[in-house]
């Protein structure tokens, strides 16, 4: 957010910078003829459902084996729905490369196969697996008069399987006490979940002060109209252990939503997804 507001007043002060002009030559998105497009998971392991047109012009497959994202397909809905065959045919096809790297360090032949022998669960897994005891890792969420999606981005925090965790809400100079009320009413079960009032505005000052109030060793940052994987917080601990030199881990993010144009053309022109081969 912060970078955001410095570009912004970096385009005020120069009319000829290269981010305007990088801007500017983007192309409006058009209203008219651009269909829906639906963002599906899909889990190769486990049995596949059908993809229904009912209205979907196109559906944006991200294609996870044993729950790890290996890449993201696209598949036309206009001529009608997709079986299940062919989805998993097509994924397949479309990813034989990051398949078979995951499956031979699986150690397994097959996707459904259960795992190699000797081990109980599948290789990706266990390396995602914290030492003992796990350290803390406190998230801090900063937000600002948007309580429904918070709630969403709460929801999903809770099915994180990372076993020590502390969530901070940095409520961001709010209009109305929705936010507040909403964390207290929905989410006073779970005493990881914390709540702090910010009368200042912005965003990255929301941040630090989360981070202030931050107990634990680690400090994960996501916004409030995120959904966050299960996975999230394990693989972004695990990426600590890659290199001794690593001192901050930044994962995929996808779209959730491609069924306005502005979110098609925000996709198609950047995007903020950087792949999915793990760089150091």
């Amino acid at each position: 957010m912060g970078i955001r507001g410095a570009a912004a007043a970096r385009l005020g002060r120069n009319a000829d910078s290269w981010v305007r002009r990088r801007v500017q030559s983007v192309p409006p998105p058009a209203v008219e003829g651009v269909g829906r497009t639906k963002v599906v998971d899909v889990e190769l392991s486990q049995p596949l459902a059908p993809l229904e047109a009912a209205g979907w012009s196109s559906a944006h497959l991200v294609v996870r084996l044993h729950g790890q994202p290996l890449g993201t397909v696209d598949v036309d809905l206009s001529h009608g729905s997709v079986s299940p065959a062919q989805v998993r045919n097509l994924a397949e096809a479309m990813l034989t490369g990051p398949v078979q790297r995951h499956l031979r360090a699986d150690g397994i032949d097959r996707v459904d196969q259960t795992c190699a022998p000797g081990h109980l669960r599948h290789r990706c897994i266990e390396a995602l697996d914290p030492p003992a005891p796990a350290p803390l890792v406190t998230v801090v969420i900063p937000t600002h008069n948007r309580a429904g999606q918070l709630r969403a981005c709460l929801d999903s925090m809770l099915r994180v399987t990372y076993p020590a965790l502390e969530i901070v809400v940095v409520d961001n100079a709010p209009s109305d006490n929705s936010t507040r009320d909403m964390v207290a009413n929905e989410f006073a079960f779970d005493p990881r979940i914390k709540y702090i009032h910010v009368f200042r505005a912005g965003a990255s000052r929301a941040r630090n002060v989360g981070a202030q109030q931050a107990t634990g060793e680690f400090i994960a940052f996501t916004d409030d109209d995120a959904v966050v994987d299960p996975l999230w917080v394990s693989g972004l601990i695990a990426g600590f252990r890659a290199d001794p030199r690593v001192v901050c881990v930044t994962g995929l993010t996808l779209p959730a939503s491609l069924e306005t144009p502005a979110q098609q053309a925000f996709e198609l022109f950047g995007g903020m997804g950087l792949g999915y081969e793990p760089r150091v």
